[in-house]
Protein backbone atom coordinates (compact mmCIF):
# COMPACT_ATOMS: atom_id res chain seq x y z
CA UNK A 1 0.00 0.00 0.00
CA UNK A 2 1.16 3.03 -0.76
CA UNK A 3 -0.63 5.48 0.77
CA UNK A 4 -3.98 6.24 3.22
CA UNK A 5 -6.48 8.94 1.79
CA UNK A 6 -9.33 9.72 4.07
CA UNK A 7 -11.90 10.94 1.78
CA UNK A 8 -14.70 13.78 3.02
CA UNK A 9 -17.50 15.58 1.51
CA UNK A 10 -17.45 18.12 3.75
CA UNK A 11 -14.54 18.57 6.75
CA UNK A 12 -15.54 19.96 9.92
CA UNK A 13 -12.44 21.50 11.75
CA UNK A 14 -14.85 21.30 14.83
CA UNK A 15 -16.07 18.63 16.75
CA UNK A 16 -15.24 14.63 16.71
CA UNK A 17 -18.30 13.08 14.27
CA UNK A 18 -17.58 11.24 11.44
CA UNK A 19 -17.22 14.48 9.44
CA UNK A 20 -14.80 16.16 11.65
CA UNK A 21 -11.11 16.33 11.27
CA UNK A 22 -10.07 14.83 14.67
CA UNK A 23 -12.28 11.71 13.28
CA UNK A 24 -10.38 11.65 9.68
CA UNK A 25 -6.85 12.53 11.88
CA UNK A 26 -8.26 9.18 14.23
CA UNK A 27 -8.45 6.97 10.68
CA UNK A 28 -5.78 7.86 8.94
CA UNK A 29 -3.56 7.28 12.36
CA UNK A 30 -4.92 3.70 12.64
CA UNK A 31 -3.84 2.69 9.19
CA UNK A 32 -0.65 3.78 8.91
CA UNK A 33 0.82 1.97 11.50
CA UNK A 34 -0.54 -1.23 10.07
CA UNK A 35 2.68 -3.71 9.99
CA UNK A 36 4.51 -4.39 6.98
CA UNK A 37 8.51 -5.13 6.79
CA UNK A 38 10.02 -1.97 6.11
CA UNK A 39 12.71 -1.44 2.35
CA UNK A 40 15.90 -0.35 3.73
CA UNK A 41 17.75 2.66 2.54
CA UNK A 42 20.42 0.15 2.00
CA UNK A 43 18.41 -1.74 -0.93
CA UNK A 44 19.08 0.32 -4.13
CA UNK A 45 16.74 -2.27 -6.54
CA UNK A 46 15.40 -5.89 -6.23
CA UNK A 47 19.00 -7.27 -6.89
CA UNK A 48 21.05 -4.28 -5.69
CA UNK A 49 22.28 -3.96 -1.81
CA UNK A 50 24.50 -1.64 -0.86
CA UNK A 51 26.48 -1.82 2.38
CA UNK A 52 25.71 -0.09 5.89
CA UNK A 53 22.67 1.75 6.38
CA UNK A 54 22.40 4.76 4.25
CA UNK A 55 21.80 8.05 6.34
CA UNK A 56 18.06 9.36 4.21
CA UNK A 57 18.27 13.59 3.16
CA UNK A 58 16.82 15.67 5.58
CA UNK A 59 13.44 15.92 6.58
CA UNK A 60 13.15 12.48 4.97
CA UNK A 61 11.93 9.18 5.98
CA UNK A 62 14.33 6.11 7.03
CA UNK A 63 12.96 3.59 4.55
CA UNK A 64 11.84 3.57 1.13
CA UNK A 65 7.83 2.19 1.88
CA UNK A 66 6.66 4.52 3.99
CA UNK A 67 2.75 4.92 4.23
CA UNK A 68 1.59 7.94 3.09
CA UNK A 69 -0.91 9.73 4.57
CA UNK A 70 -3.66 12.31 3.61
CA UNK A 71 -7.33 13.95 4.25
CA UNK A 72 -9.07 14.84 0.95
CA UNK A 73 -11.89 16.90 1.72
CA UNK A 74 -14.36 19.05 -1.08
CA UNK A 75 -15.27 21.34 1.39
CA UNK A 76 -14.80 22.45 4.79
CA UNK A 77 -16.75 23.98 7.53
CA UNK A 78 -16.26 25.29 10.82
CA UNK A 79 -18.94 22.77 12.06
CA UNK A 80 -21.99 20.89 10.94
CA UNK A 81 -23.88 23.67 11.97
CA UNK A 82 -22.10 27.10 11.80
CA UNK A 83 -22.52 29.61 9.49
CA UNK A 84 -20.21 29.83 6.14
CA UNK A 85 -17.33 31.21 7.18
CA UNK A 86 -14.58 33.29 4.44
CA UNK A 87 -11.51 30.88 3.07
CA UNK A 88 -8.99 33.25 5.20
CA UNK A 89 -11.09 32.22 8.49
CA UNK A 90 -11.21 28.91 8.06
CA UNK A 91 -7.17 29.09 7.23
CA UNK A 92 -6.77 30.59 10.20
CA UNK A 93 -8.89 27.47 12.43
CA UNK A 94 -6.98 25.39 10.14
CA UNK A 95 -3.52 26.57 10.82
CA UNK A 96 -4.20 26.02 14.42
CA UNK A 97 -5.59 22.39 14.27
CA UNK A 98 -2.78 21.37 11.96
CA UNK A 99 0.18 22.74 13.93
CA UNK A 100 -1.59 20.66 17.01
CA UNK A 101 -1.30 17.82 14.90
CA UNK A 102 1.46 17.92 13.72
CA UNK A 103 2.83 18.69 17.38
CA UNK A 104 1.64 14.76 18.58
CA UNK A 105 3.76 12.69 16.26
CA UNK A 106 0.47 12.39 14.08
CA UNK A 107 0.34 10.06 11.15
CA UNK A 108 -1.18 12.87 8.60
CA UNK A 109 1.03 14.01 6.03
CA UNK A 110 -1.48 16.50 4.16
CA UNK A 111 -4.32 17.98 4.24
CA UNK A 112 -6.23 19.08 1.32
CA UNK A 113 -9.92 20.74 3.03
CA UNK A 114 -11.98 22.42 0.32
CA UNK A 115 -10.76 24.31 -2.55
CA UNK A 116 -8.71 26.96 -1.08
CA UNK A 117 -7.24 25.41 2.02
CA UNK A 118 -3.76 22.81 1.74
CA UNK A 119 -2.12 22.11 5.04
CA UNK A 120 1.78 20.28 3.76
CA UNK A 121 4.99 19.47 6.25
CA UNK A 122 7.30 22.22 6.21
CA UNK A 123 10.74 22.67 8.19
CA UNK A 124 10.63 26.31 9.44
CA UNK A 125 8.74 27.61 5.99
CA UNK A 126 10.30 25.58 3.73
CA UNK A 127 8.61 22.41 2.06
CA UNK A 128 11.66 19.83 2.54
CA UNK A 129 9.69 16.63 1.68
CA UNK A 130 6.09 15.41 1.39
CA UNK A 131 6.40 13.13 4.42
CA UNK A 132 5.84 14.44 8.13
CA UNK A 133 8.63 13.64 9.58
CA UNK A 134 10.78 14.48 13.00
CA UNK A 135 11.32 18.55 12.57
CA UNK A 136 8.27 18.92 10.83
CA UNK A 137 4.90 20.83 11.15
CA UNK A 138 1.89 20.93 9.08
CA UNK A 139 1.49 24.74 7.22
CA UNK A 140 -1.81 25.85 6.62
CA UNK A 141 -1.52 27.73 2.73
CA UNK A 142 -4.52 29.54 1.01
CA UNK A 143 -4.40 28.32 -2.31
CA UNK A 144 -7.10 30.50 -3.80
CA UNK A 145 -8.70 26.94 -5.83
CA UNK A 146 -5.21 25.58 -6.13
CA UNK A 147 -5.84 22.90 -2.75
CA UNK A 148 -6.97 19.97 -4.58
CA UNK A 149 -3.72 20.25 -7.37
CA UNK A 150 -1.18 20.97 -4.62
CA UNK A 151 -2.42 18.00 -2.51
CA UNK A 152 -2.71 15.66 -5.59
CA UNK A 153 1.16 17.14 -5.98
CA UNK A 154 2.47 16.19 -2.64
CA UNK A 155 0.97 12.90 -3.08
CA UNK A 156 2.72 11.88 -6.34
CA UNK A 157 6.14 13.44 -5.00
CA UNK A 158 5.65 10.85 -2.04
CA UNK A 159 4.81 8.08 -4.27
CA UNK A 160 7.78 8.86 -6.10
CA UNK A 161 10.00 8.11 -3.31
CA UNK A 162 8.26 4.83 -2.24
CA UNK A 163 9.82 1.68 -3.23
CA UNK A 164 7.62 -1.29 -2.25
CA UNK A 165 10.48 -4.00 -2.83
CA UNK A 166 9.89 -7.37 -4.47
CA UNK A 167 6.07 -7.72 -4.97
CA UNK A 168 4.76 -11.59 -6.12
CA UNK A 169 3.01 -9.86 -9.19
CA UNK A 170 1.73 -13.70 -10.66
CA UNK A 171 0.13 -14.16 -7.38
CA UNK A 172 -1.25 -11.13 -7.01
CA UNK A 173 -2.79 -11.37 -10.71
CA UNK A 174 -3.87 -14.43 -10.02
CA UNK A 175 -5.96 -13.66 -6.78
CA UNK A 176 -7.69 -10.85 -8.63
CA UNK A 177 -8.42 -12.40 -11.72
CA UNK A 178 -9.59 -15.45 -9.78
CA UNK A 179 -7.75 -18.10 -11.63
CA UNK A 180 -4.93 -20.26 -10.38
CA UNK A 181 -1.41 -20.15 -10.58
CA UNK A 182 0.60 -21.97 -13.10
CA UNK A 183 2.74 -24.83 -11.34
CA UNK A 184 6.00 -23.18 -12.52
CA UNK A 185 5.03 -19.55 -11.00
CA UNK A 186 3.59 -21.06 -7.80
CA UNK A 187 6.49 -20.05 -5.79
CA UNK A 188 8.20 -16.77 -5.57
CA UNK A 189 11.19 -16.33 -7.51
CA UNK A 190 14.08 -14.18 -5.98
Amino acid sequence: MYAYIEAKHTLHLDGTGGQSLAKAVEQVAAVKPLPRPRVPLSRISRHVTVPGNPSPPAFWPDHWNPMFGMILARHVRRSAAGAAESSAELSRVLSARALAISGVGSALDVIVAGPDLVSVPVAGTQVESPFLVPGQTLATCLTSGKSVGAGLCVLCWAIDWITLGSLYWPGILAGALGVPLSRDESEPRP
